[in-house]
């Protein structure tokens, strides 16, 4: 698969534990996002910070602008303890996926 605006080897994996009933086999379709500097920041994350504990239940709301419809989005949201990075999640915005019948 080629790969515009960046070069290098890429290795894409797919995972399927399990297929739909009345499936034998199915189509996967790769979307691939190159991210690049500078960050746009236009990913925000309110509250910014809150105190946390092994248990806690965390709820936070996260928000996007400047986004132009129709497309993907891919961003990344970084947990921490206020000096080095404990874990990251993935952020994934776009079109619905479609459903199988």
């Amino acid at each position: 698969m080629p790969l515009t605006g960046g070069s290098g080897v890429f290795q894409v994996y797919v995972v399927q534990f399990a297929l739909p009933p009345r499936l034998n086999e199915q189509l996967v379709k790769a979307h691939l996002f190159v991210v690049g500097a500078p960050l746009t920041g236009n990913l925000t994350v309110t509250p910014k910070t809150r105190p946390v504990a092994p248990g806690y239940t965390l709820h936070f709301d996260v928000n996007w602008q400047g986004l132009a419809p129709g497309k993907r989005y891919l961003g990344m949201i970084e947990f921490g303890d206020g000096s080095v990075a404990r874990a990251w999640t993935t952020v994934a915005i776009g079109p619905q996926p479609p459903t199988i019948p």
